[in-house]
């Protein structure tokens, strides 16, 4: 007697089927969903873990509803024998292989009952009526063997019901009727087995219904009259029956099913039960039965067996199917049940069989195929069956809480408690009516209190509802607006209680909002201000998830915002940088190590608040939806997400997505923003359109199963293509190896299948055309084809690779090589030959040309030379013009800045004019003991510093008067010291090596300043260019040489004589050699564009060898530049120029001066200062009143003092004018810059008589006394 859970099975078939429809009851299906209202027990509650059956029928594709036998062939496809055809699946499409007249290779008959793979993927058919066939997957091609009354050696009968190959290659084969055969694979022949009523040796019936080998090879036969051992020594049969009373003998003699244990025992099926044999004791257990004897077919006739990999059983019955768990014992049975939708089809189970992923098959009698998968996820469910006030059925959930065994559910028509002890559901009604109308208020969120643990908060449109689970009391707050400028409240969303005075609550169009519990009323909304950065960023809240006492986070409309409710200040997150998105957030959750997730209308988002960086996840990375309704996070640190689409595992760390829908037994498809919970025991719950989806983490196997992919059809020009003698294909596409095409098939395709059946439409697949495609391309279940056009003669490889149900990727992938071959006119050989037989073409044509153009060729050598040497000088003739507009360009530059430069120097001399000698006669008429002297000597030395800097102004533009004299070049180096060092950088050292007693020089000094300045810049530009020098110096050094015939020799243009060298060095980064010869060329420059004007030493140059000198120029690449400027020495005396302004000032006796100057300020100083020191001044302000003065006047002046720069007639346009009255000698020009106007070739005329602004009292008044009296012949004695 077996004993089921501990209830001993007897005899009694009612108290059987009491036990398993029991058993069905509580251990598979669970409790049912529903809900009554007012505490009445429901008939249905929660439903977990329910055993859900799929249904392959005709029209799925599958040929017949018979099935009676299922097996798996090596590529993973599935097999089906029917009644009417063989049939091929690959869990989208059916293939169905089916007799035909006109193909002899076709299959026999279409009755195919029977099959079975050989271990060389041979499928044998076993027909009712065409005898045997060998059919051959990879070309499907079938073999037939025949009955022959002739032939002894042919099959016994053409009702095929059974085939097995044993270890040793044999195959055996049972008829229906006419015994059990042999066929040896050598010889092709049959032996033949029948009954022989007086031979105990033979078989004990000739209706053979199943065969077998043990695990010790010894081959067992079922028949219709007991169970048959063959003895292969003996050649004889050991027969097994029934025996009445003996309860460890057969239960029925009717054999129809067995099957092998990996143990010492076999399991039989006979038309009254399941029997195990224990193949050592030769014992029988009768495992399943009906306790009585019987002959009948009935719900416990076995018709057949599987063993899976487990070693579970798996067994169809006449009555349903039974299933034997290996590690309980427990047996359970699965029957049809019409009020299931996924319950098995039909009760008469035909055949069962078990693939390598696990997946149970069963062949019905008249419903076509069921398929289980038994590690479907457990995931339990809820569907509230009330009604609402209006009377239509609604199924949404809003919100979830468990406390306790109550489970609290927001829903539309208000709040549900379900007892998950008793599976009893309350409805409470009055929570939901309003102002007295029979109106249901739709409760959206669920808050536990966590300051009272009886206390939950309910919100509702415009309502908080506080609620006491105990007692069920409850407070309404009505949410009135009494607030100026506020947005309008409608459906709070979200609540927080800061305490039992202060609630917060964010409201779809309302904002923000602060409570006051205590008199019920509005403290303040936070709503968006277009005009305050610092204002919350929309007025759609989502959620608000406290950080502590003072700061909140808040889901908005648009963005993320962290909240100072001390300041009540908003700062904004948008994780858009261009702000394209208006991105909701609907839900937050902050892992343990300070993550926040987002979920957002756009994806999924990590953030990390403490560094600001963020990544975003959405459906491109394998979600199901971009709108992520809520997050929870399982015990391994899991984010489970609810999208729009479905659940969604997400692994935080590898980013890894497996998504889950209504065919992994979700009851929800779209989800419930907001509506998720974890409760104590890790349990998930979510909320969603249709019910509630809740589960354990850990009981949600994953699929690990690695598919293989397959190719399951080829089509050329959209047709699909057959095996056949002129077809690509020699075996169906799956098992070809290698594909030869034509570049006449230049449409093709294909299309695949990943052989995981546990849920086919969830397979995603990518593939590519290596030589065409660069990446893989990424497609769904729904579109399995690939498809190219017109590809180029050449090899290619053609891949797959997929997914399986769980979206893991299998490392199973195909790999096909594809060879197109051109058309012959692009074929290498005929290229080859085409271009052979042009070569001699060519060459032909070639020597018979060459002869034609050597003819020409010497005249036309001629015109080609006088039409280069025209292009040449054309082309010169531009460069020439090109460099003289450029060089025009930097001319016109620099005379602009020589404008400048005069213009601000005459403007600035102006003003130091009148600025130093005003100083000065103060300074004459105080003492050094006045309290303001020392002022004024400090305002007179930097008049004359300015005074200093404006004659180098013009020197460094190149506009200073030349007026050569004897000068001391050391003196002059050091005097320039303070202007050098301006001009280049802090990090440069500037240095002087200055000979003592060396020679004086003849020279402008201003000259000398322009020479020194020029190369100290270059220098300073080569030392700031890009290179690595050990020191950043410029030095500069005197000397003395006399200069002999023989370096005048080793230096053409040399002369001989005494010269002072001045030597300019620098570290600089080198002149190249190729440029030395250049440098001194006018507009020749290495520097950047607009950083140069090419002048610089062409300048130098110049000045150098108009003095009759000499420059030499010495670099190295990388390590510096060294200038040697030759100076002739003078033996002129040098002359005193300063003034002693301590003696006594040159006065005038009487004399008559006209003063003309336009400058008011200067006119009045000058005439006082003269007009002081003893002479009679007339002034005029310009040329034309001074001819007029004299005009009326009649006065012919001692000394004409005239500016040179005036509006109208200039000084020297005065003096022309006036020749005849007052001669050229008697004229003393004043100016701050008189270039254009009194000098000839950069040298002042000796003749001229030119006092330079700004200048002292003393030198004023020495230059009109210097003027006077040479004009006299005499000197100035006093």
């Amino acid at each position: 007697m077996y004993l089921l859970n501990g209830i001993s099975i007897g005899k009694s078939i009612m108290e059987i089927k009491h036990i398993v429809r029991s058993i069905l009851l509580f251990s598979l299906i669970g409790l049912l969903p529903g809900s009554v209202l007012e505490a009445r027990q429901s008939k249905e509650g929660l439903k977990f873990g329910q055993i859900k059956f799929d249904h392959i029928t005709v029209e799925d594709g599958l040929s017949n509803s018979t099935v009676y036998s299922i097996t798996q062939d090596k590529n993973g496809f599935m097999w089906f024998g029917t009644t009417n055809g063989l049939n091929k699946y690959d869990g989208y499409e059916f293939t169905v292989f089916l007799h035909s007249d006109e193909d002899s290779s076709s299959l026999s008959n279409n009755s195919t009952g029977n099959i079975y793979i050989d271990d060389e993927g041979i499928i044998w058919v076993g027909t009712w009526g065409g005898g045997l066939n060998r059919f051959d997957p990879a070309t499907n091609k079938a073999v037939h063997y025949l009955n022959d009354h002739n032939d002894p050696t042919s099959i016994s009968g053409n009702r095929v019901q059974s085939i097995y190959k044993d270890r040793n290659g044999m195959l055996w084969v049972g008829t229906y009727a006419n015994g059990l055969n042999t066929l040896d694979p050598k010889t092709g022949k049959f032996t033949v087995f029948k009954h022989d009523p007086d031979d105990p040796g033979s078989l004990s019936n000739n209706r053979i219904w199943a065969i077998c080998e043990d695990r010790y090879g010894t081959i067992w036969v079922a028949t219709s009259f007991g169970l048959n051992r063959f003895d292969r020594k003996k050649q004889v049969f050991v027969r097994y029956y029934m025996e009445k009373g003996n309860p460890h003998s057969l239960s029925s003699n009717i054999i129809r099913a067995l099957f092998p244990s990996q143990g010492d025992t076999l399991w039989i099926g006979t038309q009254n039960g399941l029997n195990l044999l224990n193949l050592r004791t030769g014992s029988f257990d009768r495992v399943y039965w009906s306790g009585t004897s019987t002959v009948r077919f009935n719900i416990y006739s076995v018709n057949s067996i599987f063993e899976d990999i487990n070693r579970n059983l798996w067994v169809g019955l006449g009555g349903g199917l039974l299933y034997k768990s290996t590690k309980t014992g427990e047996l359970q049975h699965f029957q049809k049940n019409s009020d299931e939708t996924y319950s098995l089809s039909e009760n008469e189970i035909r055949s069962v069989y078990v693939d390598r992923s696990g997946i149970v098959w069963i062949g019905t009698r008249t419903s076509g195929i069921n398929k289980l998968n038994p590690h479907r996820k457990r995931f339990g469910i809820f569907i509230p069956s009330g009604k609402s006030g209006n009377g239509s059925q609604s199924k949404v959930i809003l919100s979830v809480y468990q406390k306790n065994d109550f489970l609290w559910m927001a829903t539309l028509d208000g709040l549900l408690r379900l007892n998950r002890k008793t599976n009893s559901v309350r409805q409470y009604f009055t929570l939901t009516k309003q102002n007295k109308k029979n109106t249901y208020q739709v409760l959206r969120h669920i808050y536990p209190s966590p300051h009272d643990s009886s206390i939950i908060w309910l919100s509702a449109n415009k309502t908080v509802i506080r609620f006491n689970v105990y007692t069920d009391q409850y407070t309404t707050y009505y949410l009135k607006q009494s607030l100026p400028n506020s947005a309008r409240i409608t459906r709070p969303l979200s609540l927080y209680e800061e305490s039992n005075e202060i609630l917060w609550i964010s409201d779809f169009t309302g904002g923000l909002i602060k409570y006051n519990l205590k008199n019920h009323s509005i403290v303040k909304q936070f709503v968006h201000q277009p005009t305050d950065s610092t204002s919350i960023s929309h007025n759609e809240v989502w959620f608000i998830y406290p950080v502590d006492k003072s700061h909140f986070w808040i889901g908005t409309g648009n963005g993320l915002n962290y909240f100072d409710k001390q300041k009540e200040v908003f700062k904004r997150f948008y994780f858009d940088e261009e702000r394209k998105l208006n991105r909701r957030f609907f839900t937050i959750h902050v892992t343990s190590d300070s993550i926040f997730w987002l979920g957002t209308d756009y994806g999924l988002i990590r953030f990390n608040p403490l560094t600001g960086h963020w990544q975003n996840f959405t459906s491109k990375n394998g979600l199901p939806d971009d709108k992520i309704a809520y997050i929870n996070q399982d015990n391994d640190g899991n984010l489970w997400l609810s999208t729009e689409h479905g659940l969604a595992k997400f692994n935080p760390h590898n980013g890894k997505v497996i998504p889950f829908d209504l065919t992994d037994g979700l009851v929800n498809h779209e989800y419930i923003v907001g509506c998720g919970y974890r409760n104590e025991k890790g349990e998930l719950f979510f909320g969603g359109t249709n019910g509630l989806d809740y589960f354990n983490p850990e009981q949600i196997s994953i699929n690990d199963f690695e598919p293989p992919v397959v190719l399951t059809e080829l089509k050329i020009l959209n047709k699909r293509v057959n095996i056949g003698e002129n077809s690509p294909l020699k075996q169906i596409i799956s098992n070809t190896r290698h594909l030869k095409l034509s570049y006449k098939d230049y449409v093709f395709s294909f299309a695949f299948s990943a052989l995981d059946y546990s849920n086919p439409k969830k397979i995603k697949y990518a593939y590519k055309l290596e030589g065409i495609d660069d990446d893989w391309i990424y497609t769904n279940a729904n579109n399995r084809t690939a498809t190219y056009t017109t590809l180029p003669g050449g090899n290619y490889i053609f891949r797959v690779k997929a997914t399986n149900s769980d979206g893991i990727w299998s490392n199973q992938q195909v790999a096909l090589p594809i060879q197109i071959v051109p058309p012959i006119w692009k074929m290498q050989w005929f290229r080859i030959g085409v271009i052979f037989i042009g070569i001699i073409i060519i060459t032909a044509l070639f020597r018979y040309r060459l002869r034609k153009i050597r003819e020409r060729s010497d005249a036309l050598m001629v015109i080609n030379r006088q039409l280069n040497e025209q292009i040449a000088e054309r082309k010169r003739a531009e460069e020439e013009k090109e460099k003289l507009q450029q060089q025009l360009i930097q001319s016109q530059k620099m005379e602009a800045l020589g404008t400048l430069a005069g213009g601000v120097a005459h403007d600035f001399n102006n003003l130091l004019t009148i600025i130093n000698g005003n100083t000065e006669l103060i300074l004459l008429n105080t003492t050094k003991k006045d309290k303001f002297h020392r002022h004024l000597r400090a305002i007179h030395q930097s008049g004359i510093r300015a005074a200093e800097l404006t004659r180098q102004l013009l020197a460094f533009s190149r506009k200073q008067m030349v007026k050569p004299r004897v000068i001391d070049i050391n003196q002059t180096i050091k005097e320039m010291n303070t202007l050098l060092r301006r001009l280049i950088t802090e990090d440069i050292v500037i240095s002087t090596e200055l000979k003592d007693g060396i020679p004086k020089i003849k020279a402008d000094p201003g000259q000398i300043q322009q020479i020194i300045l020029n190369i100290v810049i270059n220098a300073r530009d080569a030392i700031l260019e890009p290179h690595e020098p050990k020191e950043k110096r410029i030095t500069i050094k005197t000397d003395v040489q006399f200069l002999d015939e023989t370096f005048v020799t080793e230096h053409p243009g040399s002369r001989t004589g005494g010269f002072v060298v001045i030597s300019i060095l620098d570290t600089g980064k080198g002149i190249d050699q190729s440029y030395i010869e250049r440098i001194f060329e006018p507009f020749f420059t290495t520097k950047e564009k607009h950083k140069g004007t090419g002048l610089g030493l062409a300048t130098v140059y110049g000045i150098v060898k108009q003095n009759e000198g000499m420059i030499y120029v010495d670099s190295e690449k990388d390590k510096g530049t060294r200038f040697d400027i030759y100076w002739p020495t003078s033996a002129e005396q040098m002359m005193d120029d300063t003034t002693d302004e301590s003696a006594i000032y040159a006065v005038g006796r009487g004399e008559q001066i006209l003063l003309v100057e336009d400058d008011e300020n200067i006119r009045h100083f000058v005439k006082n200062i003269l007009e002081n020191y003893g002479y009679k001044v007339e002034k005029a302000e310009n040329g034309a009143a001074a001819v007029q003065l004299i005009q009326d006047k009649k006065i012919v002046p001692d000394l004409l003092i005239t500016d040179v720069v005036m509006p109208g007639l200039n000084g020297r346009q005065l003096a022309e004018k006036l020749k005849d009255t007052i001669n050229l000698n008697r004229v003393l020009f004043i100016s701050g810059y008189a270039f254009e106007y009194l000098n000839k070739e950069n040298v002042m005329d000796e003749k001229i008589n030119f006092l330079q602004k700004p200048f002292s009292i003393p030198s004023l008044l020495q230059k009109v006394r210097e003027v006077i009296d040479d004009m006299k012949g005499v000197k100035n004695t006093e």
